[in-house]
C-alpha cells in the first residue's frame, strides 16, 4: 500500500467509513503534490508539439545520408588524386635533373655567345659594310 492522504482518511472516518476501508480508500488516492495541474499539462503538451515538429523525418534522414555519401565520394576522389611523399620525391628528382640540363645548355650558349660573338659580329659588319 502506498502513501495515505490524511485529509481523505479523516473525511472518510467522519463520513462513517470503517478505519480499514477509509485507510484503503485514502491509500488509493494519489497525493496532490504528485498530480499535474492543467497549466502544467498544457505546457507539457506545447513542449511535446514543439519537439515533434522539430523531429527529423525518415525523408530528412535519407537526404542527410545521401549528402554524406556524396561528400564521402568526393573525399575519396580527392584522396585518390593526392600526391604521396614518394610522388613528390620523384617529381623533385626529375625537376632537379631538368634544371641541371637547362643550366648546362645555358652555359654552352654563354660560351658560344661570348667566345664566338665578337668574331660573328665582325663577320656581319664586314659583309654589311664591305661587300
Amino acid at each position: 500500500m502506498g502513501l495515505i492522504v490524511s485529509e481523505v482518511y479523516d473525511a472518510l472516518i467522519e463520513a462513517g467509513a470503517s478505519p480499514d476501508r477509509a485507510k484503503a480508500a485514502a491509500g488509493a488516492v494519489p497525493p496532490a503534490e504528485s498530480m499535474v495541474t492543467k497549466e502544467e499539462m498544457t505546457r507539457l503538451e506545447t513542449n511535446m508539439a514543439r519537439l515533434e515538429s522539430n523531429m527529423a523525418t525518415k525523408e530528412d534522414v535519407a537526404r542527410l545520408d545521401d549528402r554524406i555519401a556524396k561528400v564521402e565520394g568526393r573525399l575519396a576522389k580527392v584522396e585518390a588524386n593526392m600526391a604521396t611523399k614518394e610522388d613528390l620525391a620523384r617529381l623533385e628528382i626529375v625537376t632537379n635533373e631538368n634544371f641541371s640540363r637547362v643550366d648546362k645548355q645555358i652555359a654552352v650558349l654563354r660560351f658560344a655567345v661570348f667566345s664566338f660573338g665578337p668574331a660573328i659580329l665582325a663577320l656581319l659588319v664586314k659583309l654589311t659594310f664591305f661587300p
